[in-house]
């Protein structure tokens, strides 16, 4: 996969018309830049994500890149979205892209950080785990079903420990050695990240 290159420059707010001017002309650096200038400021934050949504299957990958990290903002400023099972759904099919799946990736991160979504893929020890940054509550689904709820982690922790090689080893390392853990049968309302297959091995 193609790691995101990182550039940052100030974009400026834009109008509903100029934006939907830029969409139309085809262009796909007006595209991306209307796109992300929308989803910053808005004023339509409904436009933005609808708009964000239709781009995730545009031809151009510059165009799909921008879409799903527009996405990301607009679930950062505005703590919700209109349609968010579609959202996900059109970032995980972005995911299968290797060309836009990192920039899936950190929308999804996002999505998790500040919607609360999860979303479940099976594994011999881990399925899922979640964050509730409110309540600072980290959950571990186990694939025997088992919920385990550790309380009071940062939620530096918990990047920590979605980004580890071996999440299982961080879990029994880190995780379950500092902070308090109680089973719980029913999980906190927030859907299933993805637990990625690689993180499943210890390391």
């Amino acid at each position: 996969m193609t790691e995101p290159k990182l550039v940052y420059e100030t974009l400026e707010p834009i109008s509903v018309e100029a934006a939907e001017a830029a969409f139309r002309s085809g262009t796909p650096v007006e595209i991306l830049y209307a796109i992300l200038r929308l989803s910053l400021h808005g004023p339509d934050w409904e436009l933005a994500e609808c708009r964000a949504l239709e781009l995730t299957k545009h031809p151009d990958v510059e165009v799909r890149r921008n879409a799903a990290t527009a996405l990301s903002h607009v679930a950062r400023i505005q703590r919700d979205l209109v349609d968010v099972d579609a959202c996900v759904a059109a970032l995980q099919s972005l995911l299968e892209d290797p060309e836009v799946a990192d920039w899936a990736d950190i929308s999804l991160d996002e999505f998790e950080i500040y919607l609360g979504v999860r979303r479940p893929r099976p594994g011999p020890d881990l399925s899922s785990i979640g964050y509730d940054p409110t309540s600072r509550t980290l959950e571990v689904e186990f694939a025997d079903g088992t919920i385990h709820q550790y309380l009071g982690v940062p939620l530096d922790d918990f990047e920590a420990f979605g980004e580890a090689h071996s999440l299982k080893a961080y879990l029994q390392t880190w995780i379950a050695q500092e902070y308090e853990c109680r089973e719980v049968k029913k999980s906190i309302p927030v859907k299933h990240l993805p637990v990625h297959e690689d993180q499943l091995k210890v390391a």
